[in-house]
C-alpha cells in the first residue's frame, strides 16, 4: 500500500503532526520529573519506615527519581530518532524517497507506543515520592498526568500496536490519515 496524501502522492504529514503532539507529551514528562524533584527537595519530613533524613536522601525516593527520569529520556530517544527519521524522508528525492516516507511513518508510531506508556507511567509514579501532600491542589501535580493523559488519548496506542503487527506479520500497509468516525473497511 503506498502512503498518500488527499493528492495521491507519498506524504511526511501525518508523521510530523504525530511527531508534534509526542514533543509536547514528552515535555509534560520533563516538567513531572523536574517537579517530584522540586517537591521531593523542598520536604522537611520523611515517613518513620523511610532509610533517610530527608526525603532527597532515602534510596527508594531516589530510586523513584532515578527511573521516571530514564523513561522520560527513553520517551525522548524515541521522539527524536523519528524525528530524524522524518527529516530523511522529507529531504529525500527520487525513487527512495517514498520508502523513507514509511519508514519515518513507521519509526514514528513506534515512538508513540514508547512514549505514550513512559510518560503516562512517570505522571503516575511521581506521587510515590511524597505521599498524601504529593497530591495537594496547590503543587497541582496532577496537571501532568492530566496534560499527557489529554495528548495520549488523541490517537490511541491500542491501534498503533495492531497496525504495526498487521504489518510485521501481514506486510499491510501503514494508513497515514487517521479520523474519527470513518472506516476504511469495505462493505
Amino acid at each position: 500500500m503506498r502512503p498518500q496524501g488527499g493528492d495521491g502522492q507519498p506524504t511526511t504529514q501525518t508523521a510530523f503532526l504525530q511527531l508534534v503532539l509526542l514533543s509536547s507529551l514528552v515535555g509534560v514528562g520533563r516538567a513531572a520529573v523536574r517537579d517530584a524533584v522540586g517537591f521531593v527537595r523542598s520536604r522537611t519530613r520523611v515517613y518513620s519506615q523511610g532509610s533517610g533524613a530527608t526525603a532527597a536522601q532515602d534510596p527508594l525516593v531516589q530510586q523513584v527519581i532515578g527511573r521516571i527520569s530514564a523513561r522520560v529520556a527513553a520517551a525522548e530517544d524515541a521522539v527524536l530518532a523519528a524525528a530524524r527519521a522524518l527529516e530523511t524522508a522529507r529531504s529525500a528525492t527520487g525513487e527512495e524517497r517514498e520508502a523513507l516516507i514509511d519508514a519515518a511513518e513507521l519509526r514514528t508510531i513506534q515512538a508513540q507506543l514508547t512514549a505514550v506508556p513512559d510518560v503516562l507511567s512517570v505522571t503516575t509514579k511521581l506521587f510515590e515520592v511524597g505521599g498524601a501532600s504529593a497530591t495537594s491542589t496547590s503543587r497541582a501535580l496532577d496537571r501532568h498526568w492530566r496534560n499527557a493523559r489529554t495528548l495520549a488519548s488523541h490517537n490511541p496506542v491500542i491501534y498503533q500496536e495492531r497496525a504495526i503487527g498487521d504489518r510485521l506479520l501481514n506486510g499491510t500497509g501503514l494508513l497515514y490519515f487517521w479520523s474519527t468516525g470513518e472506516t476504511t473497511t469495505s462493505s
